[in-house]
């Protein structure tokens, strides 16, 4: 049961919800451990199959952002979290992740134009740009596909999803 890690999804939420959440997880953990029931994933924690990933997530809403880095990390990733275009361009310079995880609608330049950028930057000619956003239409999955985006996925994404998704590009050859 130690190496039991528990991913609580929740809605939004002011600070008083996610301190109620997290004495919910701390309470129900040393009984539970891989049951995904309800909006409560409990993910066993275990080394990753292939190597592991370096994972930039870049959203503007905070909390997102972290749920997704803290997913990443049980997942036995390294992450990165950062809160605007403009800093995922400076960070993905430097850190050279092999994923980013990039939210379509933030305040400063849109994601849309972040992966261009991205994809313009021979350094990073490796990565994989996810899209992780509320917009799931057609119109939207055009534009990222057009941008260069490698895969296109609706918030609130699915814990079991992602981590599938980690698993295949784990085992796919280093860059």
């Amino acid at each position: 049961m130690e190496n039991c890690k528990i991913l609580a999804l929740s809605p939004p939420a002011s600070f008083l919800n996610v301190f109620i959440r997290d004495r919910i997880v701390a309470l129900i953990k040393p009984y539970l451990c891989q049951m995904s029931k309800g909006n409560i994933l409990m993910h066993t924690a275990a080394a990753p199959a292939g190597h592991a990933l370096r994972i930039l997530a870049v959203d503007d809403n905070r909390e997102a952002a972290l749920s997704i880095k803290d997913a990443v990390e049980d997942f036995g990733d390294t992450a990165f979290v950062c809160f605007k275009g403009h800093e995922a361009l400076e960070l993905a310079g430097s850190i050279r992740p092999d994923v980013i995880l990039l939210d379509l609608s933030m305040p400063d330049i849109d994601g849309v134009d972040v992966a261009r950028i991205l994809r313009a930057d021979p350094r990073l000619a490796g990565v994989k740009i996810i899209a992780l956003t509320a917009y799931g239409d057609a119109e939207a999955r055009q534009k990222t596909a057009a941008a260069g985006f490698d895969l296109h996925l609706t918030k609130p994404v699915r814990f079991e999803v992602l981590a599938d998704m980690l698993d295949l590009l784990r085992l796919a050859p280093k860059r």
